[in-house]
């Protein structure tokens, strides 16, 4: 009986150790990293209020309505790129009150996204299938450069960018020759090489969510979350889990692009349809 008594006493004494050192690294939180100078996120902001229409309802457009939107906002576009030729990060505020800002900060992003679309759709009516394709890149480039190192909103917000380029890559594939396939796939495996994880980004919204309010995660919070970690009962929340499954239908998005540009060059190639993914 004692020695029982004994061992519970060390499992015990075991188990808070391990609760404090968990509890005492979350508490050390790094320091926020460098914002890069110049920060390309600063010209996806500027962009967002020269925008000088309504994206909204470009799909029903005409070619001459088009021109005339994809015009009015030519400058505005000019500087998206002049952004994603430098390194971005999102400059995040450690304060609850920055989130309100940020969202609509957000929102102007996707409609830059669509402004690209529209251009690129453009391009694809006039046969100019090179720029259609740069355009619809360029909305992929910038779902991933103006939500690097953001929050899960941000994370949000670039897949939903990133989703707009990729269908309108999906529907110009047909039209492509082998050399412009080749392209695009090097292109597609460059953006998915500098692509931010889902656990990258969870990183960086726990962190910010740390700074921006201690008390949001006081003491006995701390401590029963380190002793579900240390028991290994659950690794993510319900919302977590939702949040992954949103990252991995970017990943599958893009592995089905690829695949479709892979195989219209190797059948311009060949000659015919390839027999496998493998082939």
């Amino acid at each position: 009986m004692q020695t029982r008594k004994w061992l519970i006493t060390l499992v015990v004494a075991g188990v808070l150790t391990a609760l404090g050192l968990l509890i005492f690294k979350s508490r050390q939180l790094p320091p926020s990293p460098p914002l890069p100078s110049p920060n390309g996120h600063d010209d996806f902001v500027k962009a967002g209020q020269m925008l000088a229409s309504n994206t909204s309802d470009y799909h029903e457009m005409s070619d001459e309505e088009l021109r005339q939107l994809v015009t009015q906002n030519a400058e505005a576009l000019s500087l998206v790129r002049t952004g994603l030729g430098r390194e971005c990060r999102v400059p995040l505020v450690d304060s609850q009150a920055y989130m309100g800002s940020h969202l609509s900060e957000l929102a102007s992003i996707y409609t830059l996204a669509r402004a690209l679309d529209a251009e690129g759709r453009l391009a694809e009516s006039e046969h100019r299938n090179r720029e259609a394709v740069e355009a619809h890149l360029d909305t992929m480039r910038l779902g991933q450069e103006a939500t690097r190192g953001g929050v899960l909103s941000d994370g949000y917000v670039g897949i939903a960018c990133e989703a707009i380029g990729a269908a309108g890559l999906q529907n110009l594939v047909t039209n492509l020759n082998a050399e412009e396939c080749r392209k695009l796939l090097d292109a597609l495996e460059t953006i998915a090489k500098k692509q931010e994880s889902f656990e990258e980004v969870m990183k960086h919204d726990r962190e910010w969510s740390q700074r921006a309010n201690p008390l949001y995660y006081p003491l006995y919070q701390r401590i029963v979350a380190s002793f579900m970690r240390l028991l290994n009962l659950t690794s993510t929340t319900q919302a977590e889990r939702k949040a992954a499954l949103k990252f991995q239908t970017r990943e599958q998005r893009q592995r089905a692009l690829l695949i479709a540009v892979a195989t219209r060059a190797y059948e311009l190639e060949k000659g015919r349809r390839p027999k496998s993914i493998a082939e």
